[in-house]
């Protein structure tokens, strides 16, 4: 059981939305060696108090690019990928594996800035460090 809810804590998505001004997370992506590098999870989330909660099924449109060791990327945007699997309170700390987000790279953490645009529901991630794995 413990297990069960230990993975399923790493599958929570949560992007802060505001309704005036959008308030930023740092976001932490860690990939779980899955052997298409198809579905990574949440490793950490730290967004401000002051924020709602809205978890949201995402998907990265972006990609970035390694040349000679060094990792390309600066910025990607992310949008909801599933109207129908939109979470504003966890149940069982669960959330549906249609709501992990796709990975940019397989062999990076990722700490980002983003911003989320509830009405546009889009998301702009700003990368802001990131290490191999």
């Amino acid at each position: 059981m413990n297990v069960v809810v230990a993975f399923s804590l790493l599958l929570l998505i949560a992007v802060c939305a505001c309704q005036a001004n959008p308030c930023n997370a740092r976001i932490a992506y860690n990939d779980i060696q899955h052997q298409n590098f198809e579905w990574p999870a949440i490793k950490r989330i730290n967004g401000r108090s002051t924020c709602s909660t809205l978890l949201v099924p995402i998907k990265f449109v972006g990609i970035s690019t390694e040349v000679a060791g060094t990792l390309l990327v600066t910025s990607m945007d992310i949008e909801v990928a599933e109207s129908d699997c939109l979470f504003t309170d966890l149940i069982d700390d669960k959330i549906p594996d249609w709501c992990v987000p796709l990975p940019t790279s397989p062999h990076y953490i990722y700490t980002v800035d983003t911003t989320f645009d509830a009405a546009q529901t889009k998301t702009n991630i700003t990368v802001k460090s990131y290490k191999r794995m």
